[in-house]
């Protein structure tokens, strides 16, 4: 194994992920289980069936870290630097509860459709707080972290406090904020179309079957979205280690997202004419069974991505380098499988509007691809700080899917 003096040569094995890819597949079974119990049992009670899909596939992970935790005897822990923290933790809280009164339009949209499944963990929150605060406390080589240095801001002791560790822990909250209520809200709404769907009814035909099976597949990721939102613990290694410190890198993210990208695409980027694969294929049974498959195909692998962060899944931050499944053949798997999909989907190279309207159609898809090419660099070059990414990267420049089709096509 050699690394140079550049870091840009790495001959060694593949590097180990941050995540157990065995303990991902188990999270994945579990939920799967989960699913198949509530929907055998009846259930419609879409909160507690969100509740426990996410504690499942939080389980193996969970199981793992406590398998390999290193013992050791706890360090100090005075009663003065939990005060700072627990004082930090509850004007966080304030600063969030605040921040949601302001923008009203995420707080209706995304919050209160959460209502129902927020009443019945906030109980659990405001007793588990303190306890997790002390017993993490105890476990830190170093714990006058980001929520210590925000607390001393807190009780007026500025010139102690460290600004950039405060900043990376408030730009830390601010992601799990926006996306956590975002990607519960959708698993919640996804959970209750799971709930209700009818599969003697709602299986009738090979059509009927890609749709089942599309949103199915949404669904599992989302689910797994949800459990890295709320999973990040320090105890469990999976807390946020850095958040994206550019705007542009703000900024190409959170236009994938609502409601930023609703305005976006409708006023911009839109691509799509009402025209869709379906329609195009529809007097060819057998290509579009196979067209089909290849769609599915693409967002199995985008679903797998998400599968294999465990309970380290989160945008803008950096929780640790994912070196398996997928991403051992690629550094973007879910980028370059979702953008496929939608390339597949809505065929804007065959619309039915012309061809003016299929060429304009491909130039905004091709836009739309930009932002998540440039979503990707600005994650690479976030992760260079890390010397684990680091090392990946100069494997994947030998190992990568694409490294050795073009060592091959270069042969």
């Amino acid at each position: 194994m050699a690394i140079t003096s550049n870091a840009t040569i790495y001959d060694g094995p593949r590097p180990v992920s941050a995540v157990n890819h065995g303990a991902a597949l188990a999270s994945l079974c579990s939920a799967l289980a989960v699913l198949v119990f509530f929907k055998w049992q009846d259930s419609n009670d879409a909160a507690f069936c969100l509740v426990a899909v996410v504690t499942f596939i939080a389980f193996p992970h969970i199981g793992l870290e406590l398998l390999t935790w290193e013992k050791r005897p706890p360090y100090d822990s005075p009663w003065q630097r939990f005060a700072v923290k627990l004082w930090g933790q509850l004007g966080l809280f304030c600063v969030l509860a605040l921040a949601y009164f302001v923008f009203q339009g995420f707080f209706q949209s995304f919050l209160v459709p959460l209502a129902d499944l927020g009443r019945g963990l906030a109980l659990t929150v405001i007793v588990a707080t303190p306890l997790y605060i002390w017993v993490t406390d105890r476990h830190m080589e170093q714990p006058e972290d980001g929520l210590y240095q925000f607390g001393l801001c807190l009780i007026g002791r500025f010139k102690a406090a460290e600004l950039p560790v405060i900043r990376q822990f408030l730009l830390s909250w601010v992601v799990k904020g926006f996306f956590g209520p975002l990607m519960a809200g959708f698993a919640l709404n996804d959970m209750r179309w799971f709930l209700d769907f009818s599969v003697s009814e709602g299986l009738q035909n090979s059509s009927d079957v890609y749709e089942a099976a599309y949103k199915m597949i949404y669904f599992i990721d989302v689910n797994f979205a949800v459990t890295g939102y709320l999973c990040t613990f320090r105890l469990l290694r999976a807390q946020i280690r850095t958040t994206e410190p550019t705007m542009l890198g703000w900024v190409v993210c959170l236009l994938c997202y609502p409601p930023f990208w609703d305005v976006f695409s409708k006023n911009f980027l839109k691509y799509e004419e009402g025209y869709y694969w379906g329609d195009w294929l529809s007097d060819s049974p057998l290509i579009w069974s196979v067209w089909a498959v290849l769609i599915i195909i693409s967002i199995l692998i985008y679903m797998w991505a998400t599968v294999s962060f465990g309970i380290r899944f989160s945008n803008l931050s950096n929780r640790g380098t994912i070196t398996s499944g997928p991403y051992r053949w690629m550094k973007h798997p879910a980028y370059v499988s979702k953008n496929l999909s939608w390339w597949l989907i809505a065929i804007p190279f065959f619309g039915n509007g012309g061809l003016a309207t299929s060429i304009r159609d491909c130039i905004a898809l091709i836009l739309v691809n930009s932002v998540y090419y440039f979503r990707a660099k600005t994650e690479e070059r976030h992760l260079q700080a890390d010397p684990d990414y680091v090392v990946y990267s100069s494997w994947m420049e030998r190992n990568s899917l694409y490294a050795k089709l073009k060592a091959l096509v270069l042969r």
